[in-house]
């Protein structure tokens, strides 16, 4: 056959499962939440067994953190955005009593709050972002390296 080929006749086709942050999507363009035919497979997994569409407030938490893995039993619905957080802040705030936990936005290892474990970032978009020692040293020698490389180039 010639000509444009799509689906499952194209030469590139993976089954129809992509991966964007993370997450595995599914190509599923009848379904009425997917966006540009992809849906989000974790979402899809829980709509399939309870048995009806999930609203756009309902949110699919990971109990184990991990998106990738979407089996049944590490899914949990919650019926709202602070549903949700209450599962992130139970993770970092309940660990050792009351003392204060962070997770590294880059490596997503948890470390006790203190200036000895983490470097403040305020330059995110968010506003404070934490990023642990190795992670920050790793960031600024990379920063060190392309910007010598273009000055260099100048």
């Amino acid at each position: 056959m010639k000509g444009f080929q799509s689906g499952k006749n194209h030469w590139n086709w993976k089954g129809g499962k992509i991966l964007r942050r993370g997450y595995i999507l599914i190509r599923n363009p009848e379904h009425p939440n997917s966006c540009n035919g992809y849906i989000l497979e974790h979402r899809f997994l829980v709509e399939k067994h309870i048995g009806r569409y999930l609203g756009k407030h309902e949110i699919v938490h990971h109990i184990n953190g991990n998106p990738r893995d979407n089996r049944i039993d590490n899914l949990k619905l919650c019926s709202s955005v602070g549903e949700h957080l209450k599962h992130h802040y139970r993770k970092f705030h309940n660990l050792n009593n009351n003392e204060k936990y962070r997770q590294c936005s880059i490596c997503h290892k948890i470390f006790k709050l203190s200036v000895s474990n983490f470097h403040k970032s305020k330059r995110s978009p968010y506003g404070l972002r934490y990023q642990c020692k190795k992670c920050h040293l790793n960031y600024a020698r990379e920063l060190y390296k392309k910007n010598n490389e273009k000055s260099f180039l100048r």
